[in-house]
């Protein structure tokens, strides 16, 4: 079986990590929240803030996983329409706009 390239890798660890991070900002929000019930009697206010802030945070390091993965799936030069023109795919200098009369 031939092994997956480094950078296949590097991609499929950082997702784990960011799984795990994920969920354990939850666990350990939740368990705060859990722990200030506790002291503070306030059964069950503490642990539902606990689980909003936990899942806040895994919303905002999905989202960053996701940016870093697209940055590692980048071209580094673009499309390859971009690499050999030099231009960006459908950039207009303005000349023609489409059908009709010119302006």
């Amino acid at each position: 079986m031939p092994k997956p390239p480094e950078s296949g890798r590097r991609r499929q660890a950082k997702a784990y990590e960011g799984a795990f991070e994920a969920v354990a900002a939850v666990i350990i929000a939740a368990l705060l929240g859990y722990g200030a019930d506790a002291k503070l009697g306030s059964t069950p206010w503490g642990l539902l803030v606990g689980v909003a802030i936990g899942f806040a945070a895994m919303v905002l390091r999905l989202f960053r996983l996701g940016r870093e993965l697209e940055l590692v799936d980048a071209p580094r030069a673009g499309t390859p329409g971009e690499r050999e023109t030099g231009e960006e795919a459908g950039a207009s200098d303005g000349s023609d706009d489409g059908p009709g009369p010119p302006r």
